[in-house]
């Protein structure tokens, strides 16, 4: 978090003039939260803006950034990584295995981002196992590293980018960990967006745009090179807001300036000046659909989490990340048959119920829950989906499911011989689309046990894991509890 200034543009670019607006209403109904915002309003006005009035910061924020999440900013990076420059921010990763998560990234045409690698390498990533890894680009110029320090969940860091001539270099935590020689001048367009990519431009190749899962803070820009020693101390703490050539410094603290526009999931969180990286995973919100979501289980039969999401080496990572693998908890070997419920409301819009039990191919439901939002049931047993319906089921004439309904059983098509389970997971789009990856979500009305079955908790809300054992409440019971599950993974 800066001490300092909020913003700061100084140095020889010059930067459009601003304007400041307020909260307003989206289309929809739905409120797009924005900060006080500086957006552009003369692309063509050509004046250099003055110095931010310094303000001291009364309380340490940072950005919280889920599925949908991103922030904008007014700063133009045409001018900006013609040249030499330094781009660098604070970061907390949720979900270190998953896809590409863009932290700073182009809100326009080109191609620049800094920040997660995509860790699927069946879908264009750059892993089948082993160590998360941070990626950066800049035109056709790109860097792929595992950081000497591994990456892992709910750690802050710190990542820069400089580059000096046509050499680009790669920092985190303030040692160099890579480079790259840049071989023609980048065509950027557009200014910096926090979060995600310009929407269409894949990322890592996989068709899908990014997203930054955690928290982003103490976003910095220059319009200059830092050396390695100015980096190293740019790392260790807060930016002053007076560093030579600044063009934006940008935090999110209470009584700053605040210059970014936030979108979707986008939220300014409290967490701790010692950076306590554990302590401040919790004040990110718990992701939410349009429609709540519980087990897809009868109320009160307990399953045993066998894989959670963001799995490092498994199946459930890269697009993939988010997805449950469940088994009966008292005894996996009686899953065979057992009822899947529908966790949500919706329309199917998919399914395939003729693979055979054993085989390599897998019966899947998908429902529609709303937009973005696909609710996913793989592995089901042959037939199990007609026979739940009275009838086998055809496109287009695929039929409204309430919650709670029976949608099919538990079975093993495509997950090998003998290994009844039910794959669960929510993505943005069917399977068969070149965007498709899973998304984070949380249940509403469930218990958990992390003994075995000896003790159990409620939650009102919350984020299954691996090993959990998890059994849902009855629709009509009420949970007092705080809205989150504090020891579910956030």
């Amino acid at each position: 978090m800066s001490q300092g200034h909020s913003l700061a543009y100084t140095g020889g670019v010059r930067w459009p003039a601003i304007a400041e607006v307020h909260a307003r209403v989206a289309p929809f109904g739905r409120l797009r939260r924005l900060l006080p915002l500086w957006v552009l309003v003369s692309a063509c006005a050509g004046t250099p803006l003055p110095p931010a009035t310094a303000v001291v910061p009364t309380t340490t924020r940072a950005l919280a950034l889920g599925y949908g999440g991103l922030a904008d900013t007014p700063l133009a990076l045409g001018p900006l990584l013609g040249g030499d420059f330094t781009l660098a921010a604070r970061f907390l990763l949720q979900y270190p295995y998953a896809y590409a998560g863009p932290i700073l990234a182009e809100n326009g045409e080109g191609r620049f981002a800094m920040g997660l690698g995509d860790y699927r390498w069946d879908k264009g990533g750059f892993r089948r196992d082993g160590a998360a890894v941070l990626y950066a680009e800049l035109g056709e110029a790109r860097i792929v590293f595992a950081p000497r320090t591994e990456l892992a969940a709910n750690t802050w860091r710190h990542l820069a980018l400089v580059r000096r001539g046509h050499t680009l270099t790669a920092y985190v935590d303030g040692q160099r960990e890579a480079t790259l020689t840049v071989g023609s001048e980048p065509h950027v367009l557009g200014t910096l967006r926090i979060g995600r990519r310009t929407s269409g431009h894949p990322a890592d190749r996989t068709g899908y745009a990014g997203q930054h899962y955690g928290l982003v803070d103490d976003v910095v820009a220059l319009s200059r090179a830092l050396s390695p020693e100015e980096v190293a101390a740019l790392s260790a703490g807060p930016p002053t807001g007076h560093e030579a050539g600044l063009v934006l410094s940008l935090t999110f603290d209470e009584g700053a300036p605040a210059v970014a526009r936030l979108e979707g999931s986008a939220a300014i969180v409290r967490v701790s000046a010692q950076r306590n990286g554990a302590a401040d995973a919790e004040r990110i919100p718990l992701p939410t659909l349009e429609a709540p979501l519980r087990l897809p289980f009868p109320a009160g039969e307990a399953w045993l989490v066998g894989q959670g999401p963001d799995a490092r080496g498994g199946t459930h990572n890269g697009f993939a990340s988010f997805c449950w693998d469940f088994v009966l908890a008292h005894d996996p070997s009686r899953s065979r048959g057992r009822a899947v419920l529908a966790a949500a409301a919706g329309r199917m819009v998919f399914v395939e119920d003729e693979a055979r039990d054993g085989g390599p191919d897998a019966n899947v439901v998908m429902i529609r829950d709303a937009d973005e939002e696909f609710v996913s049931y793989m592995h089901l047993e042959r037939h199990s989906v007609a026979v739940a319906f009275g009838a086998p089921l055809r496109p287009p004439l695929l039929p409204e499911v309430v919650a709670g309904r029976l949608v099919g059983r538990v079975g093993d098509t495509g997950a090998g011989a003998g290994n009844y389970h039910l794959h669960f997971a929510v993505a943005n789009r069917t399977v068969f689309h070149p965007e498709f990856v899973t998304r984070p979500v949380a249940f509403d009305g469930y218990e958990v046990s992390t003994d075995g079955g000896r003790s159990w908790r409620a939650v009102a809300r919350g984020i299954p894991r691996a090993g959990d054992w998890v059994r849902s409440l009855a629709a009509s019971v009420s949970v007092r509890t705080p809205d989150t599950d504090p020891r579910g993974m956030r």
